[in-house]
């Protein structure tokens, strides 16, 4: 098994632009009646509205950068993340002795857990919870085929 965890990204960036584009076009309606009589501070706060949205989605995009990958060969288990700043961290496991866990029927909270030697971490946080009860299945079949191919 060899994945990679990834947060979603529902809108691309042709779609984001046209959002704020349509946020912009709307604000600028809205504003103009108010430019009209004088009340020119609701053309700045409308303006502070698509920087918001901009901002937000800069931020959603820097979270999107994070990833786990998840590596099963015949004797371990290879995690490694990277964090949305490009910092990288690498843990193993023991395939043999490793388990996941995780809650079936997936909670909104459920967490796929992955133990062995007294250790464990968590892995897919980002995940929907059937994505992530998915994901557990798989790794508990991977880790299994790779027992089996166990020389031990």
């Amino acid at each position: 098994m060899d994945a990679v965890l990834r947060p979603n990204r529902s809108l691309s960036p042709k779609g984001r632009l046209m959002l704020i584009a349509g946020v912009s076009v709307l604000g600028l309606v809205v504003s103009v009646p108010f430019l009209a009589i004088g009340a020119w501070p609701v053309a700045g706060f409308m303006g502070l509205d698509v920087l918001g949205l901009y901002w937000a989605f800069k931020l959603s995009d820097r979270q999107g950068k994070a990833a786990e990958f998840v590596r099963v060969t015949r004797t371990s288990l290879e995690i490694a993340r990277v964090d949305i700043r490009g910092r990288e961290a690498r843990e193993q496991f023991p395939s043999y002795w490793t388990r996941v866990s995780m809650d079936d029927p997936p909670e909104h909270d459920s967490q796929v857990i992955v133990s062995a030697s007294g250790r464990s971490t968590i892995l897919g946080r980002f995940l929907a919870p059937e994505e992530r009860l998915s994901f557990a299945k798989a790794l508990t079949r991977a880790l299994n085929n790779a027992r089996r191919n166990d020389p031990k």
